[in-house]
């Protein structure tokens, strides 16, 4: 069963990302997509979909990943920790980093390698949207006026699974992203059994990255990495 970030329903103080730009980028209307998105945002994992595990973890970047995260998702786990600085991690929530939809943030990628879903809930339904589908350009998401980013449903990896991310600053460990990269990979022995890659700061918008299936039943060689760059 997944293991997901959930909402509280609590609107958290001084969320990361709140910002001028954002709010332009979507209709100021009621209560639009940017606030409730920003402010309404998660900040607790839960741990009862996970097997044996009952109870709920809290979970806010101030604490850092729970042990749930660091242990099922050590990759998100350590894109978390390198948003911003402590006095930033301390205010930030999950749903409003995403939500704020800069392309340079750092859990996007790792949550498009691991095929997270997130949930969107509004006055007259509640959906669910791929992370993939997420992210329509700068600061704009699939947030609808009135909807809120309520859960972020990662689904487990399997064992033979590794997952890594990566941080490029160009200016102190502080700053946001120049570049982000996760990757994912599944092996069989030498062989490659599935490869995910998802970059940050590059586009309007993170993304996966196209074209890498020619990689699967592989044994991993200098020419097969080479072949992987070429399609990058």
């Amino acid at each position: 069963a997944p293991a997901s970030i959930t909402a509280t329903g609590v609107p958290s103080q001084s969320p990361l990302g709140a910002s001028t730009e954002c709010c332009t980028k979507h209709r100021a209307c009621g209560i639009s997509s940017a606030i409730t998105g920003e402010v309404c945002s998660p900040r607790n994992v839960t741990a009862s979909a996970i097997p044996n595990c009952s109870a709920r973890s809290r979970h806010t970047f101030r604490s850092g990943p729970s042990p749930i995260i660091r242990n099922r998702f050590p990759a998100l786990a350590d894109a978390c920790g390198k948003i911003g600085n402590v006095r930033i991690r301390a205010t930030a929530t999950v749903g409003g980093n995403l939500a704020h939809a800069d392309y340079r943030l750092d859990p996007p990628p790792v949550l498009l390698i691991l095929g997270a879903e997130l949930v969107l809930s509004g006055p007259r339904q509640t959906r669910t949207v791929p992370i993939k589908n997420f992210y329509h350009g700068l600061y704009e998401t699939a947030l609808e006026p009135g909807e809120i980013l309520v859960e972020v449903k990662v689904p487990p990896m399997a064992k033979e699974s590794r997952a890594l991310y990566l941080k490029y600053s160009s200016l102190s460990a502080n700053d946001w992203p120049c570049l982000g990269v996760a990757a994912l990979l599944r092996r069989d022995g030498k062989k490659c059994e599935q490869l995910r890659l998802a970059v940050s700061g590059l586009a309007m918008k993170p993304l996966l990255i196209d074209g890498l299936e020619l990689a699967r039943g592989q044994a991993i060689t200098e020419g097969l990495l080479d072949e992987i760059t070429r399609v990058v």
